[in-house]
């Protein structure tokens, strides 16, 4: 339901009730919305920290490796950790330059089940005509 839509309700049940044609009404109406807010970062991310893993977990464990987050006014790095794998496979999440600065896009699972021969290649910086573009993680034969 849309900001019109109540803001007519309410104003037709304001308007009936006052006239004395209907008793006053209570409308409430609730609707999940999921709001995401851009951060734009003007420098871009320190390099990664090398990392040790520790132990694995177990057999279905998978290492998220750590990056760097924004928080506030710089950069802070958010360690790796083992997780459980659901069916699938991991794709890290990486900074990606857009044209008002650097936007972090989240890692998430996917379904797609790679070929054995195949291999992930981590996302990078790559130097392209004078400026600096991301070249997102993929998987090469």
């Amino acid at each position: 339901m849309n900001r019109k839509t109540i803001l007519l309700g309410l104003f037709g049940a304001f308007l009936f009730s006052s006239l004395g044609y209907a008793e006053p009404i209570t409308i409430a109406t609730t609707e999940a919305i999921e709001q995401v807010e851009t951060v734009y970062v003007a420098e871009p991310p320190p390099a990664a920290k090398a990392e040790t893993k520790p132990p694995t977990p177990g057999p279905k464990a998978v290492w998220i490796g750590g990056h760097w987050k924004w928080q506030v006014n710089k950069y802070v790095w958010i360690a790796g950790h083992w997780t459980k794998s659901p069916q699938g496979s991991w794709v890290p999440g990486h900074w990606q330059k857009r044209p008002r600065g650097y936007v972090w896009v989240a890692g998430h699972w996917t379904k797609i089940s790679p070929s054995l021969h195949k291999n992930w290649v981590k996302g990078h910086w790559v130097r392209h005509k004078g400026t600096r573009v991301w070249v997102a993680g993929h998987w090469k034969p």
